[in-house]
């Protein structure tokens, strides 16, 4: 039997979107349809949890903030990062 390829997927959707298995239709809006279809292909089968994006970038952001850290600038940071003032400079007494 031959497999259908991306393109027919991609037909099929665009011509009847409103039977695209929910909750995947708003996922296509938000991300598009190759990258629904290649998560699908990817990880079709299996459970994935994804995070809040402040837990997938935290150490990113964490890095961000010790980079703009002048000595004098944790009330800003702390807001801009959305933390406490305790928090930003439990984060950045290593600097």
């Amino acid at each position: 039997m031959a497999q259908i390829e991306y393109e027919e997927y991609e037909k099929a959707a665009a011509a009847f979107p409103e039977l695209v298995t929910a909750p995947y239709g708003p996922l296509i809006e938000t991300i598009g349809f190759r990258a629904v279809y290649l998560l699908a292909e990817e990880y079709g089968g299996a459970t994935i949890y994804v995070p809040k994006k402040r837990a997938i970038f935290k150490g990113c952001l964490i890095e961000q903030m010790k980079q703009e850290y002048t000595g004098y600038n944790i009330k800003d940071l702390a807001k801009k990062y959305d933390y406490s003032i305790k928090g930003a400079r439990d984060i950045l007494k290593a600097v």
